[in-house]
C-alpha cells in the first residue's frame, strides 16, 4: 500500500506581472474603502431600515414634509436593503469595506477582459489602475457602484463572447438583470449593452459572409446565432419589467433625460471640468484611449466601437458616467496598446511561471502589501474615523442642538443633508428637501435653489411653508441673505453649519 501522506496546499506561481495585477486591486480596494460621506447613503439606509421594519416597499414619500403625496419609485430597494443588513452587522466600517470590494470587483471583472483579449498582465494591469483611478473621484457607499460592477461584468461577457467565437451572449445576463434592475437605475446601461453587442456582431456576421474570395466555393456559415442572439436581448430586456414597480420601474432611467432638476443641480451631472486637478487621470486615460486606437496595428472589431462611443459621450456629458466608461474601455485600451507597442510576446515572457523561489518572494510582497494595506484601511474606517468625516460633512452640532434645546419640528435643511436629517431623525422629524429631486419635482426644486442662492423668495418660501428655523452652510447664498434680517436669529454656528431660529410670530411654527 502506497501512503503518500497528506497533500500540503501549494500557492500557483505568481510572476512579476501577476504581482502588478494583485497590487493593483489592492490599492484599488483601499482607495475604494473610505468612510462614508455620500450624502445620498443615508437616506438609502433610512429606506432600508424602513423596509425591515415595516416589511413594505414605498411607494410614496415617508421622509419629508413637503412631497408627502408625492409617487416615489423605489428603484433600488435591494441595495437599500443590503445598506441596512451591512450597517446592522458591522456599522459604517462594514459598509465602507464593502464598497471597496464592489470596486475592487468591478476592476478584476476588467482584468479578466482584458486578459480575454490576450493581453498580458504586464500591461493590462497599468492601463487597468488608470482607468480606475481616472473615476475614483466618482466612488463611495451608494448604487452606482453595484452598476459599475454588473457593467464590468456583462463587458467581460461580451468580450469571452467575441474572442471565443461564441454563438450568442450567455443565457445568465438575462438573470443578473433580474437582480440589477432591483438595485440600480444603471441597469439599462446593462441592456443597451447587450443589445449594442448582438447588433454589431451580427453586422458583423453579415459582412463577412458577403465577402465571397471564391464563387466557387460553398457559402461561408454564420458564426452568431441570430435567433438565440436576439432571445437574449429580449429576455435581458424583460426581465427589467421584474421589479415592484413595473413597466414604470423599468422607464425609469429615462426620467433623468433631458433639463431636469436632477440634471441641473446635483453636480455629478455635469460634464468634467479639465481644468480640475482631479480629472487628470480621466485625461490621461482618453489620451490613452486615443493614441492606442490610432497606433496599434490591428483593425478595432465593430462591436469594440460600437460600445465605446457612446459610453465616450455619457462620460463627456456627465461626470457620474465616468466609471462605466473606464470597465468597459480599459480592455480595449489594454488590447490596442499592447499592439501598438509590440509588447505581447516580450509581456509573454515575462508572465511565464517564475521558479519557485522566485515566485514565494512575489507572494510574500504581496501578503505584505495586503496585510499593510488592510490595517490601514481598517484603521481608516474606524467608528472614530467615521465620526470625525461625519463632523466635517454633516451638522453633527447642529442637530445636536436642535435636539438638546427642543427646536420646532418644521425647518428649512440645506438639500445636501437632507438624507443625513433623515437617517439622524427618523421617525422624529421630516426634512423639507433632501437628494431624491425627481420625487419633488422641477417647480418645487426651482422654487427651493432659488431660495436656498439668497433670491429674493426665500422669505416668502420660509413663511408660506410656517418653517420655525433655516440649518445650512454658512457660506449659503440664504445664510448671507439671513444676516441682520429682524424676526431671525443666529442660535448655532460652527465651521459646517449655521442654525437660525425664528423669533417674529413664532405661533405659526408646528412644535
Amino acid at each position: 500500500m502506497n501512503d503518500a501522506g497528506p497533500r500540503r496546499l501549494a500557492l500557483p506561481p505568481l510572476s512579476l506581472g501577476g504581482v502588478a495585477v494583485v497590487s493593483a486591486l489592492l490599492v484599488i480596494f483601499a482607495v475604494g474603502a473610505k468612510p462614508v460621506t455620500d450624502p445620498d447613503f443615508w437616506w438609502h439606509l433610512a429606506t432600508g431600515k424602513y423596509m425591515a421594519i415595516h416589511h413594505l416597499i414605498p411607494h410614496y414619500d415617508v421622509f419629508s414634509l413637503t412631497a408627502r403625496s408625492h409617487r416615489w419609485i423605489t428603484h433600488e430597494w435591494l441595495t437599500e436593503l443590503l445598506f441596512y443588513g451591512g450597517w446592522m452587522l458591522g456599522g459604517a466600517t462594514l459598509i465602507s469595506l464593502m464598497t471597496g470590494v464592489v470596486i475592487a470587483l468591478a476592476f478584476w471583472a476588467t482584468y479578466l477582459a482584458a486578459r480575454e483579449r490576450g493581453v498580458p498582465s504586464a500591461v493590462s494591469a497599468p492601463i487597468i489602475a488608470l482607468s480606475a483611478f481616472a473615476c475614483a473621484h466618482t466612488w463611495g457607499a451608494r448604487p452606482q457602484m453595484i452598476s459599475m460592477l454588473l457593467t464590468a461584468l456583462f463587458g467581460l461577457a461580451i468580450t469571452r463572447m467575441l474572442v471565443r467565437g461564441q454563438s450568442a451572449p450567455p443565457l445568465w445576463l438575462p438573470l443578473v438583470m433580474v437582480f440589477w434592475v432591483n438595485l440600480h437605475g444603471g441597469f439599462i446601461f446593462g441592456v443597451a449593452l447587450v443589445a449594442i453587442a448582438v447588433a454589431g456582431a451580427l453586422i458583423q456576421d453579415w459582412f463577412r459572409m458577403s465577402r465571397r474570395i471564391d464563387e466557387a466555393l460553398p457559402p461561408r456559415k454564420p458564426r452568431i446565432n441570430a435567433r438565440r442572439s436576439i432571445a437574449v436581448v429580449l429576455l435581458t430586456a424583460f426581465a427589467t419589467l421584474l421589479n415592484p414597480n413595473g413597466l414604470a420601474g423599468a422607464l425609469y432611467p429615462f426620467s433623468y433625460l433631458g433639463n431636469n432638476a436632477s440634471t441641473r443641480y446635483i453636480s455629478e451631472w455635469v460634464s468634467p471640468d479639465f481644468h480640475q486637478a482631479h480629472f487628470l487621470f480621466f485625461e490621461s486615460f482618453l489620451f490613452i484611449i486615443l493614441v492606442g486606437a490610432m497606433a496599434s496595428p490591428r483593425r478595432a472589431r465593430l462591436v469594440d466601437g460600437l460600445m465605446l462611443l457612446p459610453f465616450l459621450y455619457l462620460s463627456l456629458d456627465s461626470v457620474r458616467n465616468i466609471n462605466l466608461l473606464s470597465v468597459l474601455a480599459a480592455p480595449m485600451a489594454a488590447e490596442w496598446v499592447a499592439g501598438a507597442l509590440a509588447m505581447r510576446r516580450g509581456a509573454e515572457r515575462m508572465a511565464r511561471a517564475p521558479e519557485k523561489r522566485r515566485s514565494t518572494m512575489n507572494w510574500i510582497c504581496v501578503g505584505v502589501l495586503g496585510v499593510a494595506l488592510l490595517v490601514a484601511t481598517t484603521l481608516g474606517v474606524t467608528s472614530q474615523g467615521q465620526a470625525n468625516a461625519q463632523k466635517k460633512n454633516f451638522p453633527v452640532g447642529a442637530l445636536r442642538y436642535i435636539q438638546t434645546h427642543g427646536l420646532p419640528a418644521r425647518g428649512l435643511d440645506s438639500y445636501n443633508w437632507g438624507g443625513y436629517l433623515i437617517w439622524s431623525w427618523y421617525g422624529q422629524r421630516a426634512v423639507f428637501v433632501d437628494g431624491r429631486p425627481d420625487m419633488y419635482g422641477d417647480a418645487f426644486m426651482n422654487t427651493y435653489i432659488s431660495a436656498y442662492e439668497g433670491g429674493d423668495s426665500w422669505s416668502h418660501l420660509l413663511d408660506a411653508n410656517a418653517l420655525c428655523y433655516v440649518l445650512v452652510e454658512p457660506n449659503s447664498g440664504i445664510a448671507r441673505a439671513m444676516t441682520g434680517v429682524r424676526g431671525w436669529q443666529v442660535r448655532y454656528r460652527d465651521a459646517v453649519s449655521v442654525l437660525y431660529l425664528r423669533t417674529r410670530n413664532p405661533r405659526g411654527c408646528a412644535r
